[in-house]
Protein backbone atom coordinates (compact mmCIF):
# COMPACT_ATOMS: atom_id res chain seq x y z
CA UNK A 1 0.00 0.00 0.00
CA UNK A 2 1.69 3.46 -0.82
CA UNK A 3 -0.36 6.92 -0.66
CA UNK A 4 0.10 8.92 -4.20
CA UNK A 5 0.27 12.61 -5.05
CA UNK A 6 -2.61 14.20 -7.07
CA UNK A 7 -0.71 14.42 -10.09
CA UNK A 8 0.90 10.68 -9.11
CA UNK A 9 -2.48 9.28 -9.24
CA UNK A 10 -3.74 11.11 -11.97
CA UNK A 11 -0.82 9.96 -14.63
CA UNK A 12 -1.77 5.97 -13.35
CA UNK A 13 -5.07 6.57 -14.26
CA UNK A 14 -4.19 9.05 -17.94
CA UNK A 15 -2.25 5.58 -18.23
CA UNK A 16 -5.49 3.19 -17.90
CA UNK A 17 -7.35 5.58 -20.53
CA UNK A 18 -9.13 7.24 -17.32
CA UNK A 19 -8.86 10.64 -16.93
CA UNK A 20 -9.86 12.96 -13.86
CA UNK A 21 -12.29 15.79 -13.48
CA UNK A 22 -11.09 19.15 -12.26
CA UNK A 23 -13.25 17.65 -8.55
CA UNK A 24 -11.52 14.44 -9.00
CA UNK A 25 -14.06 12.62 -10.38
CA UNK A 26 -13.05 9.54 -12.72
CA UNK A 27 -13.85 10.03 -16.40
CA UNK A 28 -14.12 6.99 -18.61
CA UNK A 29 -15.04 6.40 -22.51
CA UNK A 30 -17.65 4.32 -23.17
CA UNK A 31 -18.28 1.72 -21.43
CA UNK A 32 -21.41 0.38 -20.13
CA UNK A 33 -22.68 2.02 -16.50
CA UNK A 34 -24.21 -0.30 -14.30
CA UNK A 35 -25.62 1.53 -11.43
CA UNK A 36 -26.08 -0.59 -7.83
CA UNK A 37 -28.43 0.89 -5.21
CA UNK A 38 -26.60 0.87 -1.88
CA UNK A 39 -28.56 -1.18 0.84
CA UNK A 40 -29.11 -0.27 4.24
CA UNK A 41 -29.25 -3.76 5.91
CA UNK A 42 -25.46 -4.43 7.40
CA UNK A 43 -25.85 -7.43 5.77
CA UNK A 44 -26.33 -6.90 2.50
CA UNK A 45 -23.79 -3.38 2.30
CA UNK A 46 -21.76 -6.10 3.21
CA UNK A 47 -21.58 -9.00 0.63
CA UNK A 48 -22.25 -5.67 -2.03
CA UNK A 49 -18.64 -4.30 -0.61
CA UNK A 50 -16.75 -7.74 -0.76
CA UNK A 51 -18.70 -8.46 -4.60
CA UNK A 52 -16.70 -5.82 -5.69
CA UNK A 53 -13.76 -7.07 -3.53
CA UNK A 54 -14.22 -10.16 -5.58
CA UNK A 55 -14.21 -8.60 -8.93
CA UNK A 56 -10.65 -7.15 -7.82
CA UNK A 57 -9.45 -10.75 -7.21
CA UNK A 58 -10.28 -11.55 -10.79
CA UNK A 59 -8.22 -8.69 -12.02
CA UNK A 60 -5.41 -9.60 -9.82
CA UNK A 61 -2.65 -7.18 -9.88
CA UNK A 62 -3.75 -4.50 -7.75
CA UNK A 63 -4.65 -1.14 -8.13
CA UNK A 64 -5.78 2.60 -7.21
CA UNK A 65 -8.67 3.30 -5.10
CA UNK A 66 -9.54 6.87 -4.32
CA UNK A 67 -11.74 8.21 -1.35
CA UNK A 68 -12.37 11.53 -3.15
CA UNK A 69 -14.33 13.39 -0.30
CA UNK A 70 -14.55 11.79 3.19
CA UNK A 71 -15.61 14.89 5.20
CA UNK A 72 -19.09 15.65 4.03
CA UNK A 73 -21.38 14.59 6.57
CA UNK A 74 -21.30 14.83 10.51
CA UNK A 75 -18.25 16.20 11.76
CA UNK A 76 -17.94 13.75 14.50
CA UNK A 77 -19.03 10.52 12.15
CA UNK A 78 -16.24 11.56 9.68
CA UNK A 79 -13.66 11.61 11.93
CA UNK A 80 -14.30 8.48 13.48
CA UNK A 81 -14.46 7.07 9.60
CA UNK A 82 -11.31 9.00 9.25
CA UNK A 83 -9.55 7.19 12.20
CA UNK A 84 -11.01 3.55 11.12
CA UNK A 85 -9.54 4.35 7.50
CA UNK A 86 -5.87 5.74 9.28
CA UNK A 87 -5.82 2.43 11.18
CA UNK A 88 -6.92 -0.10 8.24
CA UNK A 89 -4.00 1.58 5.98
CA UNK A 90 -1.55 1.82 9.55
CA UNK A 91 -1.31 5.47 9.09
CA UNK A 92 -1.24 7.80 11.97
CA UNK A 93 -2.45 11.04 12.24
CA UNK A 94 -0.18 13.42 10.45
CA UNK A 95 0.02 11.71 7.16
CA UNK A 96 -3.84 12.11 5.72
CA UNK A 97 -5.29 15.24 5.01
CA UNK A 98 -8.62 14.57 5.08
CA UNK A 99 -9.86 18.03 3.51
CA UNK A 100 -8.10 16.38 0.62
CA UNK A 101 -8.67 13.07 -1.39
CA UNK A 102 -7.40 9.89 -0.27
CA UNK A 103 -5.42 8.01 -3.22
CA UNK A 104 -3.89 5.03 -2.35
CA UNK A 105 -2.57 2.46 -4.55
CA UNK A 106 -2.80 -1.22 -3.04
CA UNK A 107 -0.99 -4.48 -4.66
CA UNK A 108 -2.49 -7.52 -5.81
CA UNK A 109 -2.57 -9.35 -2.47
CA UNK A 110 -4.80 -6.64 -0.92
CA UNK A 111 -7.97 -7.29 -2.02
CA UNK A 112 -10.05 -7.69 1.15
CA UNK A 113 -8.35 -3.99 1.53
CA UNK A 114 -10.25 -3.18 -1.40
CA UNK A 115 -13.65 -4.69 -0.11
CA UNK A 116 -12.80 -2.80 3.88
CA UNK A 117 -12.21 0.69 2.23
CA UNK A 118 -14.98 0.71 -0.34
CA UNK A 119 -17.08 -0.28 2.66
CA UNK A 120 -16.36 2.23 4.57
CA UNK A 121 -17.28 4.90 1.92
CA UNK A 122 -20.71 2.99 1.56
CA UNK A 123 -20.78 3.59 5.53
CA UNK A 124 -20.30 7.03 5.87
CA UNK A 125 -21.66 8.08 3.13
CA UNK A 126 -18.14 9.39 0.84
CA UNK A 127 -17.46 9.20 -2.70
CA UNK A 128 -14.95 6.81 -3.49
CA UNK A 129 -13.43 4.92 -6.99
CA UNK A 130 -11.46 1.65 -7.66
CA UNK A 131 -9.74 0.83 -10.77
CA UNK A 132 -8.00 -2.47 -10.66
CA UNK A 133 -4.24 -1.75 -12.53
CA UNK A 134 -5.60 -3.94 -15.49
CA UNK A 135 -7.82 -1.05 -16.05
CA UNK A 136 -10.95 -3.36 -17.07
CA UNK A 137 -13.13 -1.54 -14.81
CA UNK A 138 -13.87 0.99 -12.33
CA UNK A 139 -16.39 0.95 -9.47
CA UNK A 140 -17.77 4.41 -8.01
CA UNK A 141 -19.39 5.06 -4.58
CA UNK A 142 -21.37 7.43 -4.65
CA UNK A 143 -22.74 9.46 -0.94
CA UNK A 144 -25.90 9.83 -3.31
CA UNK A 145 -26.26 5.73 -2.04
CA UNK A 146 -25.72 4.10 -5.36
CA UNK A 147 -22.54 2.18 -6.59
CA UNK A 148 -21.53 2.86 -10.38
CA UNK A 149 -19.40 -0.07 -12.07
CA UNK A 150 -18.20 0.79 -15.43
CA UNK A 151 -16.27 -1.46 -17.89
CA UNK A 152 -15.73 -1.44 -21.40
CA UNK A 153 -16.82 -4.72 -21.73
CA UNK A 154 -20.36 -5.53 -22.30
CA UNK A 155 -19.79 -9.44 -21.46
CA UNK A 156 -18.07 -8.10 -18.11
CA UNK A 157 -21.36 -6.09 -17.13
CA UNK A 158 -23.14 -9.18 -17.55
CA UNK A 159 -21.13 -10.89 -15.16
CA UNK A 160 -20.99 -8.48 -12.96
CA UNK A 161 -25.36 -8.05 -13.49
CA UNK A 162 -25.51 -11.77 -12.43
CA UNK A 163 -23.00 -11.71 -9.45
CA UNK A 164 -26.00 -8.69 -7.95
CA UNK A 165 -28.19 -10.59 -8.48
CA UNK A 166 -26.93 -13.72 -6.93
CA UNK A 167 -26.31 -11.46 -3.84
CA UNK A 168 -30.33 -11.90 -3.18
CA UNK A 169 -30.45 -7.98 -1.75
CA UNK A 170 -34.08 -7.40 -3.05
CA UNK A 171 -32.60 -4.93 -6.23
CA UNK A 172 -31.55 -5.45 -9.80
CA UNK A 173 -28.83 -3.63 -11.31
CA UNK A 174 -29.59 -1.40 -14.07
CA UNK A 175 -27.53 -0.48 -17.37
CA UNK A 176 -26.98 2.94 -17.79
CA UNK A 177 -24.78 4.11 -20.57
CA UNK A 178 -21.83 6.93 -20.73
CA UNK A 179 -23.85 10.16 -21.87
CA UNK A 180 -26.07 9.51 -19.11
CA UNK A 181 -23.10 8.08 -15.98
CA UNK A 182 -20.87 10.77 -17.25
CA UNK A 183 -23.67 13.84 -16.99
CA UNK A 184 -24.37 12.25 -13.18
CA UNK A 185 -20.56 12.76 -12.68
CA UNK A 186 -20.32 15.82 -13.96
CA UNK A 187 -23.10 17.62 -12.24
CA UNK A 188 -21.44 16.50 -8.79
Amino acid sequence: MRVLSANECSDWLYERGIGLSPRNYPLVREPEVLEFPIPHHAGELVALAYMFGDMEKVARGGGILVIREWSIGSPGLDALGHETVKRMLGMNGGEVDTDQPLQVELDGSESALVASLLLQSMIFGWDAFYVPASGAFLIFVSHDEVAYVAAPNPAFGEDVSVQFERLSVGTVATPYYLLQAKQSVIAH
